[in-house]
């Protein structure tokens, strides 16, 4: 993906918001579908990791820094 050289640190939050829930449903997915108990283990780590920086976006944009007037 291509990003505009206009992009607003808002937008730009916004965006990597989205791509970490793409990314935590992706490996909770994959969590369920894998047989291997290592390899779950592997998938639901990285899934709490991603809500963990969804987390970390989210508390950033509601600063007041972002607050469009």
């Amino acid at each position: 993906m291509i990003y505009p050289e206009s992009i607003t640190p808002f937008d730009a939050i916004k965006m990597a918001i989205e791509h970490e829930k793409r990314s935590m449903e992706f490996y909770q997915k994959a969590a369920q579908k894998a047989e291997d108990p290592g390899t779950k283990k592997m998938f639901e780590g990285m899934a709490k990791e991603e809500e963990e920086h969804l987390r970390t976006l989210e508390e950033e944009l509601d600063r007041e820094l972002y607050k469009e007037d």
